[in-house]
């Protein structure tokens, strides 16, 4: 299944994190400057969400089912990582998809009701509604299960 279980260890390539960290900052700068200046007439969260997908597949991922292991390096949300110091893995698992149809149900509802939300109460709010979804969303996984990695914004 997509939520597979498995024990494994914390990953020593710190790569996957500084991209990661790079495309939150990219989604966190286009909502603050506006989408026009980097890239042209597209929502900030989405691009962020779907380069980080298109890297992850450069990187080796699978695009119908990545391996457990990848979702974790990219940073997934594992219980034990996550409750050992690994607090970063409540928001990063908000922009990492298992499976290119995961993404695109995500990004399908994202765009319809995303759309909808960010006209009402505007970009910045909507960036701080979407990251506290995936931190409450994380942390209602991380109560929920005890060893499975989890990721993707339908939390969110």
């Amino acid at each position: 299944m997509c939520l597979c279980r498995l024990k494994i260890q914390k990953p020593n390539n710190i790569f996957q994190y500084l991209l990661h960290l790079f495309f939150i900052f990219l989604f966190f700068f286009q909502v603050e400057h506006g989408s026009k200046y980097m890239i042209p007439d597209s929502r900030a969260d989405t691009v962020t969400i779907m380069l980080i997908f298109i890297m992850m597949l450069v990187g080796g991922a699978d695009i119908m089912q990545p391996d457990t292991s990848i979702i974790f390096d990219w940073g997934g949300n594992y219980r034990p990582a996550t409750l050992n110091g690994d607090w970063w893995r409540l928001i990063t698992s908000g922009f990492i998809h298992i499976g290119i149809i995961h993404l695109l149900f995500n990004m399908y509802a994202l765009v319809q009701i995303g759309t909808m939300l960010e006209g009402l109460i505007g970009s910045t709010r909507f960036a701080v509604a979407y990251l506290l979804t995936c931190v409450t969303s994380g942390l209602l996984s991380l109560m929920w299960h005890d060893d499975v990695v989890s990721a993707g914004a339908s939390g969110a």
